[in-house]
């Protein structure tokens, strides 16, 4: 059963998106456990705080080294002289691992030594002893990226050879890791106890990749060769890739330290409305981008540009086919969902303050969810074309954005009547004093609703058309179900009030119900009025059947 499992391969974008999107399912039920739970032990004020603060650093590491950089430039490179040359292959993705794991090291050496001083960057809001806390924290999660820099390069392998299986489970052993170490080591050892599950949860995930990959035939060799012409084209490909990822953790890493100086508990209410949004960004957006993304690579290296646009349109209208809706539904129902994840396992320590600020939240995020769900996607198709340096642009300018427009966000918040009143009404935040943090993923979504329109724009000057005409007829198409969807979802959670919402059941059912109807609609008009993107849909079920 386990060999099968290692040796299990996906043949089509489909099938691999498909085990993707089961596995991003079970990972963000996971998720959701995970954040209640977190929710339940430490509340909604400095100690998550300050947990969510000590990923930053750690964070910024891996996605400007491997996974903003060399994992995404690796795949296309390995998948051209695999085609040409095995031996040579397995040659340079040894070389790739050796040099860029030994920098990464020495850089999360250098953060340890530099943590006291990271960590007012991070958060110059922290008092002394919050800041000390944050070291202790920083230190211990500056492991992860190593073990997750390792996996991303296996794992590149292992979605070469399409054993998109394994590649699959590990993200719902890291999961399960760190509830296991919330239940049973946070009462003694703190958010510490929880630090080190996720240590041991990014351990267990670098294991899988590195086992499969060797089951596709890699073997380690301790090669360093510094002058290679493979590593000097390697640096030079991902250098604007890792501006891109420079930028987007500087991001992350200016919210989070905005958030620090805002009312206590706002970076958990950000970090938690963040995660949510993620779960459509995370079942949709990001499975088709990872499955799309070998078969990208092979197309261009084949010069079959015809179907690399064909694939390209088609999987751009089934990811807004999909996460148009859900996100629709998440707006709608963005309490109730707050109140079930958050509000049921952290009752007793996650106020209703943290919870309806948290619900404000995720619904600002909701505005820009289907952009979000485009850009990895987007990203890819100029990766597969060898174009770092556009998207690298792009996202520079995006953060610049995102930046302006949080601290334009919070002040007009905080200083002028009418905005503040706008905010107020939107989200339903009457009688909260503190509601700037709103502000920050508002900025988010309309940053990431620019990034996405400019990639295709973009992407059209450089490859042409790609079936613009048919993305916007879609895009037609399920804007209208979809406000259908959305009328529907509204009154059905009207009608169901009668449930006893102040009661997890009946507010469980209140929800699920008012979900199911509204998603039924949906389903149902684009059966009625024969959407493309179910038709393939469907039609793929049935070659499973069969």
């Amino acid at each position: 059963m386990i060999k099968r499992i290692f040796h299990f391969e996906s043949r089509t974008i489909n099938s691999a998106a498909l085990i993707l999107f089961l596995s991003a399912l079970g990972s963000r039920v996971l998720g959701l456990l995970r954040d209640g739970l977190l929710a339940g032990y430490f509340g909604g004020g400095r100690e998550l705080d300050i947990y969510f603060a000590a990923f930053r650093i750690p964070d910024f590491l891996y996605n400007i080294f491997i996974g903003g950089g060399v994992a995404l430039v690796f795949l296309p490179l390995f998948a051209r002289h695999y085609a040409q040359d095995r031996e040579k292959a397995w040659e340079i993705s040894n070389l790739i691992l050796n040099i860029f794991l030994t920098f990464l090291f020495f850089c999360a050496v250098l953060s340890f030594l530099l943590a006291p001083y990271l960590s007012k960057l991070v958060a110059p809001g922290f008092n002394q002893p919050e800041r000390s806390l944050l070291i202790s924290l920083m230190r211990i999660l500056l492991l992860s990226p190593i073990f997750f820099g390792a996996a991303s390069l296996f794992g590149s392998i292992v979605q070469y050879f399409n054993r998109f299986l394994v590649y699959a489970i590990a993200p719902l052993i890291y999961n399960l890791s760190i509830i296991l170490s919330i239940i049973f080591f946070s009462k003694r050892f703190g958010v510490i106890g929880v630090s080190w599950g996720v240590i041991i949860g990014a351990f267990l995930y670098f294991l899988l990749q590195f086992v499969t990959a060797k089951m596709c035939g890699f073997r380690w060799k301790g090669i360093f060769n510094f002058r290679s012409q493979i590593i000097k084209k390697t640096i030079l490909l991902i250098i604007p890739r890792m501006i891109a990822s420079a930028a987007q953790q500087i991001n992350l890493i200016v919210v989070t330290a905005i958030a620090s100086t805002l009312s206590e508990g706002s970076i958990a209410v950000f970090s938690f409305a963040n995660n949510l949004q993620y779960i459509p960004i995370g079942l949709i957006g990001t499975p088709f981008a990872l499955a799309a993304f070998p078969t990208f690579s092979k197309l261009v290296s084949s010069n079959n540009y015809y179907d690399f646009k064909e694939k390209l349109r088609n999987t751009i209208s089934k990811i807004l086919f999909f996460v148009v809706p859900l996100s629709v539904i998440l707006f709608i129902l963005r309490a109730q969902i707050v109140r079930l994840v958050l509000g049921t396992l952290g009752a007793q320590r996650f106020d209703w303050v943290a919870t309806r600020l948290t619900a404000a939240s995720l619904g600002a995020f909701c505005f820009g969810i289907f952009a979000v769900s485009l850009i990895p996607l987007l990203a890819r198709a100029f990766f597969s074309l060898q174009d770092t340096k556009t998207p690298a642009i792009v996202s520079v300018v995006t953060v610049i954005i995102n930046i302006s427009l949080a601290f334009l966000f919070i002040y007009f918040i905080q200083n002028i009547a009418v905005a503040r009143e706008m905010f107020v009404k939107i989200f339903d935040l009457e009688g909260i004093e503190n509601i700037a943090v709103v502000g920050l993923p508002m900025a988010f979504s309309l940053a990431a609703i620019f990034q996405a329109f400019s990639l295709i724009f973009l992407l059209v000057k450089k490859i042409g058309d790609f079936g613009l005409q048919k993305i916007i007829a879609s895009i037609e198409r399920i804007t209208f179900a979809s406000f259908l969807l959305g009328l529907n979802t509204y009154f059905f959670l009207k009608v169901f009030e009668f449930f006893n919402n102040r009661t997890v059941f009946g507010l469980l059912l209140q929800t699920v119900l008012a979900a199911i109807i509204g998603m039924s609609i949906y389903l149902f008009l684009a059966w009625f009025m024969r959407f493309p993107e179910l038709r393939d849909f469907l039609r793929y079920k049935n070659e499973r059947n069969n």
